[in-house]
């Protein structure tokens, strides 16, 4: 079952928008990018560039599953 889940700052209200199966270890991964300089997201990316001591936040919005055939 894949997961959508929301990444936001306490500095912006944009957000970062994606799916998986395990919500723990891609969020994980997508702090891993960030603070190594590879995030795929270039807009992500740059904010983290600017805003490097900003607290991440990850949500799983309830009752929402992506479908697998996605």
């Amino acid at each position: 079952m894949n997961y959508v889940y929301q990444i936001f700052t306490n500095q912006s209200l944009k957000t970062y928008i994606g799916s998986t199966s395990n919500i723990e270890k891609r969020f994980k991964q997508h702090l891993a990018s960030l603070k190594k300089g590879r995030h795929h997201s270039t807009h992500f990316q740059n904010f983290y560039n600017k805003h490097p001591d900003s607290i991440f936040y990850i949500k799983v919005p309830e009752n929402f599953v992506a479908s697998d055939d996605a």
